[in-house]
């Protein structure tokens, strides 16, 4: 039994110099790197299918893997290499 009297509070996940560091994607990242971590499972892909439109799809796919790689969310698509884009287009 512990001898606190308050409620035991959590350490945050990330920091907040990890939370304000921008997220760092390959440019062009290898077969490996696209298998490790872009790939999504079957759960993961019908997930992704109940948002409206490709683009939303697309989109949920991309933040699904950052958030799994990174602990957060991506804010600048434009930083998603085409390769990444593409792969996650095809699953």
């Amino acid at each position: 039994m512990s001898t606190d009297d308050g409620p035991e509070v959590a350490e945050p996940i990330l920091t907040a110099r990890q939370r304000r560091a921008p997220i760092l994607l390959p440019v062009d990242p290898s077969d490996e790197e696209l298998a490790r971590d872009w790939t999504l499972s079957e759960a993961d892909v019908a997930e992704a299918l109940r948002c409206r439109g490709d683009a939303n799809r697309r989109r949920f796919a991309i933040q699904l893997c950052i958030v799994r790689k990174h602990g957060r969310f991506l804010s600048e698509y434009a930083a998603v290499p085409t390769r990444v884009i593409n792969r996650c287009a095809e699953e």
